[in-house]
């Protein structure tokens, strides 16, 4: 595969995490054909069970349902860094 392909379709992962058998389970993809981020990105899980998921290089922000489907889409024009979902804008953060 050459570069402009693996940039123009990242794959969104989420694993669970077994420390005490040190194993991982996959539990989530999603991969998008139309957003590029070949370095510095995010994916957060939210409360609601979706995903949030920053594309650093084409600007865009999804929040994502865990059968893929595009719940909310915001491009910004230019680069992003991170994203994080916070339940208020008011008070310090819940960690």
């Amino acid at each position: 595969m050459n570069n402009e392909t693996t940039m123009s379709m990242p794959i969104v992962r989420v694993f669970k995490l077994d420390t005490t058998a040190l194993t991982a389970t996959s539990l989530f993809a999603y991969q998008a054909a139309d957003a590029r981020s070949m370095f510095l990105g995010d994916v957060q899980h939210l409360p609601n069970g979706d995903f949030l998921v920053t594309y650093m290089q084409s600007g865009q922000i999804r929040e994502i349902d865990p059968s893929g489907k595009i719940v909310a889409q915001f491009t910004v024009g230019s680069t992003l860094g991170y994203s994080q979902f916070r339940a208020s804008l008011y008070g310090p953060p819940p960690y």
